[in-house]
């Protein structure tokens, strides 16, 4: 799978902070999975799996994806992948900045 520029990354992940915002302001609060919202935003699958990956480096894996391991080494069902908008926003915006190595 080829790397996204860091760049790129953290423009995906601003995207998605602003179509939580978006669902929350309009008052649809429905259940939105990270996943779901970078392909509603166009993003292809090698793009969706660079950013959840980065988003679990940056400490946000709990039940962030089912291709996301919990910390023991199980993978989550994506049906309990969803959060509500404000949630999933809310997670975003609190990751670290930096990858660690």
């Amino acid at each position: 799978m080829p790397q996204m520029p860091k760049e790129q990354i953290t423009e995906a992940i601003d995207q998605a902070v602003v179509f939580c915002r978006s669902k929350e302001e309009a008052k649809e609060y429905e259940s939105v999975s990270l996943r779901g919202v970078l392909y509603d935003l166009g993003y292809g699958i090698d793009q969706v799996e660079n950013v959840l990956q980065t988003c679990a480096k940056r400490g946000f894996w709990y039940c962030l994806d089912s291709s996301i391991p919990h910390q023991d080494g199980h993978y989550p069902a994506q049906a309990v992948c969803y959060w509500g908008p404000d949630q999933l926003r809310s997670r975003l915006e609190c990751l670290h900045t930096e990858v660690a190595s």
